[in-house]
């Protein structure tokens, strides 16, 4: 009788452990999402251009043309100015746009006190955002056009993220840098 005859019913164990690949998964997801700054608890400033999270923030050579691009009255743009100057706000850069049909989709995206309106094109928009440091950034659904949710991606150097699909009057937050 040969030997090991008797294990040829015998299941063979697998080539590799389920447990350490699955543990290697998620492993791997975790140092993903680290190195796009969804874990970073660090409040401390960023460098300019920087990214942390889905904003980039504005270098001090950019701040009068991000400030000429916010959606604001001038006297809103000026108290941005000031309060930029000041060190009390800061300022950072998001591109947004319609991630389906372009379909006249409006959002609000709100931080520090101040409003801003925005219709969603497929064409990313890169829109100024003044923020105060350690908050977030609010972003609410304003219009939905005619396929039932308000639908948003941001552009990120790592690629397109869509955000939720929103109904009217929903809102998300979003973190600043």
């Amino acid at each position: 009788m040969q030997q090991g005859a008797g294990n040829r019913g015998a299941s063979a164990q697998p080539a590799f452990d389920l447990r350490v690949v699955l543990f290697a998964g998620v492993g791997l997801l975790a140092a993903a999402l680290l190195s796009v700054g969804y874990f970073d608890d660090d409040r401390s400033p960023k460098r300019p251009g920087e990214q942390n999270s889905l904003m980039t923030t504005v270098a001090a050579a950019e701040a009068e043309q991000a400030i000429a691009r916010l959606l604001l009255s001038e006297a809103q743009k000026e108290q941005v100015r000031e309060d930029v100057s000041r060190g009390r706000l800061r300022l950072a850069w998001i591109k947004v746009s319609d991630n389906l049909t372009e379909d006249g989709d409006w959002i609000r995206l709100e931080a520090a006190g101040f409003r801003q309106d925005i219709r969603l094109l497929h064409q990313p928009y890169q829109i100024a955002v003044p923020y105060l440091p350690g908050s977030t950034a609010t972003v609410t659904g304003l219009v939905d056009g005619i396929d039932g949710d308000i639908t948003v991606s941001v552009s990120t150097g790592g690629g397109l993220i869509s955000l939720k699909p929103l109904k009217q009057g929903e809102t998300l937050q979003i973190p600043t840098p």
